[in-house]
């Protein structure tokens, strides 16, 4: 389809460009490589989900490359921010490739479970070390602090659109799970650390938020305190149940829920 080869086209420019930058020698980009070659060859042969969801995979590992250089370079102030925002461009466009051939806005219908939170969680985790890295340099928030609450807000929303794409599951689904643990995590709809992960950048992104919001006056219907509350309350009941023995800690989770009161 003339749309899919579009976006072929588009990905193969910037797999190009990314190559150059690394010298050939990214393992990440020789994975997007593969994938993208494999959706090429499905949209030839009219599986076109399957097309979308290697596409999909594709563009997680090229964007991967970007953010990771993006973080090590501290999102350099003379152009962190325009390479921030065309890496979530990136990061829309197999929702924007769905609408387009699909009309639904339910990503999660074509691409699954696992593609759906992995774009999510990578767009909510790319906006939390943005603004972890701006909170060590006040200087360059209080050049545009609007901008800096609003990356903060958009990226709580998406940990937050992460952790719904799996529904929580009821007694009847779990009745095969022996494990009582495993059961109340499954029960929450936990089942990975990266869920964790999301909850406590969430948590601490409301700080954040709460932090700087002090100085404005603020009129949007974005809600830190209570949004952050339920994210740490939350992790924190859990890393004190089912993953006590874990490894996992309380102690930031609690000193930003104090703060938060």
């Amino acid at each position: 389809m003339e749309t899919m080869h579009n976006y072929h086209q588009k990905l193969k420019i910037q797999l190009e460009d990314a190559t150059k930058l690394s010298k050939g020698s990214d393992q990440m980009l020789s994975k997007c490589r593969a994938s993208l070659q494999q959706s090429e060859m499905q949209a030839k042969t009219n599986h076109l989900e399957d097309s979308i969801k290697s596409y999909s995979k594709a563009l997680l590992d090229l964007t991967f490359f970007e953010e990771n250089k993006l973080v090590n370079e501290e999102f350099p102030e003379t152009n962190g921010k325009d390479r921030l925002e065309s890496v979530l461009r990136s990061l829309n466009e197999p929702e924007n490739l769905v609408k387009d051939l699909f009309g639904t806005a339910d990503i999660k219908e074509i691409l699954g479970e696992e593609i759906t939170e992995c774009i999510f969680w990578r767009k909510g985790a790319l906006l939390y070390m943005y603004c972890a890295t701006l909170f060590e340099a006040p200087q360059r928030i209080s050049n545009d602090i609007d901008y800096y609450l609003m990356q903060l807000e958009i990226g709580v929303s998406h940990l937050q659109a992460m952790l719904s794409v799996r529904s929580p599951l009821n007694k009847d689904e779990c009745m095969d799970i022996r494990n009582k643990d495993v059961f109340t995590l499954l029960e929450q709809g936990i089942g990975s650390d990266t869920h964790l992960l999301a909850m406590i950048y969430a948590g601490e992104m409301c700080w954040w938020y709460k932090m700087f919001q002090k100085r404005l006056e603020s009129h949007q219907l974005f809600q830190p305190q209570k949004v952050g509350k339920t994210m740490l309350q939350t992790y924190i009941r859990v890393v004190e149940g089912p993953l006590k023995s874990q490894g996992w800690s309380t102690t930031r989770a609690y000193q930003l829920l104090k703060d938060l009161d």
